[in-house]
């Protein structure tokens, strides 16, 4: 058996790591909804959590619309590096990240509300660069 400082143990020399949510592909779009039975942030905002799994070099784009609630779209490294992105273009209703990623491993996918208590539908497409392809 194993206890909470073998656990530490273990994700301070990187063995382990801690994810949360379903795990996404590359190339897929997902269809979900925001709503009080999600998870909640600090701010009262609610937000879906996915994994997905990279390679360093690979150029990612991900997207989050909603045409029902302020989009914000977060990506954390395998580090714990954040990238966000609030209003693609000065538009409420989407998203947007490009990233070329700096390390192989599993990154964490927020699809976000960006105020307190917004709900609703959205798309979130995660597509690898077509220049890649």
């Amino acid at each position: 058996l194993h206890d909470d400082t073998d656990c530490r143990g273990f994700f301070e020399r990187g063995l382990i790591s801690l994810v949360n949510g379903p795990t996404a592909t590359l190339d897929s779009r997902v269809l979900g909804r925001l709503d009080s039975s999600d998870l909640a942030r600090d701010d009262g905002s609610y937000y879906d959590s996915y994994t997905l799994t990279g390679t360093a070099g690979e150029i990612w784009v991900i997207d989050l619309s909603s045409s029902e609630f302020d989009t914000y779209l977060e990506v954390l490294s395998p580090n714990g590096e954040q990238f966000a992105n609030d209003d693609f273009e000065n538009t409420i209703d989407r998203s947007l990240l490009s990233l070329t990623l700096s390390e192989t491993g599993t990154y964490q996918v927020v699809a976000n509300s960006f105020g307190a208590g917004e709900a609703g539908n959205y798309s979130l497409n995660m597509t690898l660069d077509s220049a890649q392809a």
